[in-house]
């Protein structure tokens, strides 16, 4: 905790990061040069002042409950706000209680961390893993009206929900009546998996297309088999081969 006694400007100006301390009044204390910065109001001109008016009411009334920092609590909060040239940015807001020397709660001491850098970096990750996914599980038209997507590797949620995203949009914006969805180079499976192909299968059937699994190999018809899993209405077959010449003779009326 903070002491009311503590030089505040030696302090501050030693912190490598924004940081203020708030009267319990809701009053600006103290604040440092990189609170300046990433506010936009002069050191000077901010003490005396409104927490409020140094930032949005938003980060202060809201993104930091004052009574919940005076009362102890770790209070950690990222929120979005315009810094001084009117872009949005990330600020990681901790706080800590600011305490008389006889244990009076006064007020609190809030650093700020411009994390958007951070969360840009994370996006960019993120973006760029997304990518790989979809590329390692291409939707490949096979035939007029049949699509077909190759999983391979380690299938998980998060893989399953971009193989589906992009299967179904395919389906629906090709018009296509039969999708391939072939698991013969998947490395494991376990009953998450086989759980992860169902719900792709039958996520297909909705919009109006007949899935058809192939790559059925003995581990994962055992698994099927053993979890109970309901396959009405889901064609299934051994090769990948099969499954073209069964989806290119429904197209061809055989």
């Amino acid at each position: 905790m903070a002491r009311s006694n503590i030089d505040y400007k030696q302090i501050f100006m030693d912190t490598p990061v924004a940081v203020r301390a708030v009267s319990k009044d809701k009053i600006v204390l103290a604040a440092n040069k990189e609170m300046a910065a990433l506010s936009g109001v002069p050191m000077d001109k901010a003490i005396g002042m409104p927490c409020y008016e140094q930032f949005s009411g938003e980060l202060c009334e809201t993104a930091c409950p004052l009574q919940q920092a005076m009362a102890g609590e770790k209070v950690v909060v990222e929120v979005e706000k315009k810094g001084v040239d009117g872009s949005e940015i990330l600020v990681r807001l901790y706080t800590t209680p600011l305490v008389s020397e006889n244990g009076e709660a006064l007020g609190i001491v809030e650093s700020y961390i411009d994390i958007t850098r951070e969360r840009e970096d994370q996006e960019r990750v993120n973006s760029f893993q997304k990518t790989l996914l979809e590329q390692a599980s291409p939707v490949i038209r096979v035939w007029d009206g049949v699509l077909g997507v190759p999983i391979m590797g380690i299938l998980d949620s998060e893989r399953t929900q971009l193989i589906m995203e992009s299967l179904l949009e395919e389906i629906v914006s090709r018009e296509a009546e039969v999708a391939i969805i072939d698991v013969s180079g998947i490395a494991m499976v376990d009953s998450a998996v086989a759980d992860h192909l169902i719900r792709t299968a039958k996520a297909v059937r909705l919009v109006g297309a007949l899935p058809i699994l192939t790559g059925i190999n003995a581990d994962i018809a055992q698994t099927i088999a053993r979890l109970s899993i309901d396959l009405e209405g889901l064609k299934t077959m051994s090769t990948l081969r099969d499954g073209l010449r069964y989806a290119i003779s429904l197209q061809k009326g055989d």
